[in-house]
């Protein structure tokens, strides 16, 4: 269960954080939420989709760590197993959220629940007198740059929508003979973007929107090695321990 509650030097002033890192909160999670910052650093290791809120009606693009729900190939105990890890995962247990005393604006926060938490060892998240460690300072202009960053991501992805340019897409496989499919996913028409109006493909390249569009394209075929680590992954389970 988690525990989210605004930082404040009253309640956390004696915690730190362990330096070992710990990703056992996403080894569920088959969708990660992604930066289009993150798109091209990302695209050749993981597969890179769009899922859309069926209240809202809006977009956000995804890594795709698993064939199935409830599942995250990329975690192993606490472990993250990809080489880039997603800037989601970097700050954790540190977080942005609402502030219960001034709705609309967004402090930083902290979820409790987090085993990293202590108060022995790691890094303090406060002085002594305190004031904010140098740690804390750093994370906190790091979760800065990732929630201006989500509002570009936002910008990028609603243009995307009035263009139409995304595309529902299901997704077959098969892991040892059985097939599986996916769906409820999105991708990007490639043929509706070569086919896009002058002036919009132009806008999207002043924009600086193409190397997210062709990374996240380029990703698609990471599908087949997510396959294969879905496989193997399903022979170590049944081996004896």
């Amino acid at each position: 269960m988690t525990a989210i509650r605004p930082l404040t030097k009253e309640a956390h002033g004696h915690l730190r954080l362990s330096n070992e890192q710990d990703v056992s909160h996403v080894a569920g999670q088959q969708l990660l939420p992604l930066l289009a910052t993150e798109f091209v650093r990302a695209a050749s290791e993981y597969p890179i989709v769009f899922v859309k809120n069926s209240e809202s009606g809006q977009f956000q693009a995804v890594l795709l760590a698993a064939l199935a729900e409830g599942r995250n190939e990329f975690v192993l105990g606490k472990q993250w197993q990809g080489q880039y890890m997603p800037e989601v995962l970097r700050y954790y247990p540190l977080c942005l959220a609402l502030d219960p005393q001034d709705e609309g604006q967004l402090v930083v926060a902290l979820n409790e629940s987090s085993p990293r938490l202590n108060s022995q060892q790691g890094q303090p998240l406060f002085n002594q007198d305190g004031t904010e460690s140098r740690f804390l300072e750093d994370n906190k202009r790091g979760l800065a740059g990732y929630f201006d960053a989500q509002q570009l991501t936002g910008v990028f992805i609603a243009r995307l929508a009035e263009l139409s340019l995304l595309s529902p897409q299901q997704l077959s496989v098969s892991i040892h003979g059985q097939p599986q499919q996916l769906n409820g996913l999105y991708v990007i028409d490639e043929v509706k973007l070569n086919t896009l109006a002058s002036a919009d493909f132009s806008e999207l390249r002043q924009r600086g929107f193409l190397p997210a569009i062709y990374a996240h394209l380029l990703s698609l075929h990471r599908l087949r090695h997510l396959v294969d680590r879905a496989a193997s992954q399903q022979v170590q389970s049944r081996l004896p321990h």
